[in-house]
């Protein structure tokens, strides 16, 4: 089972990862029960820690504004349940940026890929992919770290095979490359906090003069 690291489990509970980094920590749990079940005790751990801090006083009518919005956080959404490939948190994000029409950008290798723009800030970088069966990504290292959730499909990167619901970490120095495996397309959300590089010194040039590979 490849779980997200504690680090970034610990950073989601407490605040003070990133929102590209806290929705797929969010969806890591909500597809993988292990990875629920570490996020719970986290999340324990931490209650246990405010308990001994000393109370600030709130700011007039916060009480009633956080009432206010757990009431609406509460409501039944008024369209039906659908059938997606997405979690709960990923889903809404998708559904606001494109109304539910994936339009997949064609990138080198068979992959396709779709900006997330809401959850991308400088320095991170949030985007679905897709693999075809036997497509890859470019080899490629990392300046900072890249974690990779499996959505649908299985893919290898040479140091492991990865389904539905886990995690793929790889960070500076660790150069790989994902190729979808079986005969089933591979969808993924993938976080990179810093920049990939492509090992190979044409697609690196190529980066290099348009900012992008695909």
């Amino acid at each position: 089972m490849r779980l997200l690291d504690d680090v970034h489990i610990l950073d989601r509970v407490s605040g003070a990862a990133p929102d590209a980094v806290r929705v797929l920590a969010d969806c890591h749990a909500a597809l993988n029960t292990e990875a629920a079940a570490r996020m719970g005790d986290a999340e324990a751990v931490f209650g246990v820690m405010l308990e001994g801090v000393t109370p600030a006083p709130l700011a007039p009518g916060a009480k009633d504004r956080a009432l206010a919005s757990a009431a609406r956080r509460s409501q039944p959404e008024s369209a039906p349940a659908r059938d997606t490939l997405f979690p709960a948190p990923l889903d809404a994000i998708v559904q606001r940026q494109t109304g539910g029409m994936l339009v997949w950008k064609p990138c080198y290798g068979g992959r396709e890929e779709i900006i997330l723009d809401a959850l991308t800030r400088d320095g991170v970088e949030a985007s679905l992919i897709r693999l075809k069966p036997g497509a890859k990504v470019p080899r490629h290292d990392h300046d900072g770290e890249e974690l990779t959730l499996v959505l649908s499909g299985v893919f290898s990167d040479g140091r492991a095979e990865y389904r539905r619901g886990e995690v793929c970490e790889a960070g500076p120095g660790i150069a790989h490359q994902p190729r979808a495996a079986g005969d089933q397309p591979c969808v993924c959300f993938a976080v990179a906090l810093g920049e990939v590089r492509p090992t190979n010194p044409l697609l690196a040039a190529a980066k290099a003069i348009f900012g992008r590979t695909g």
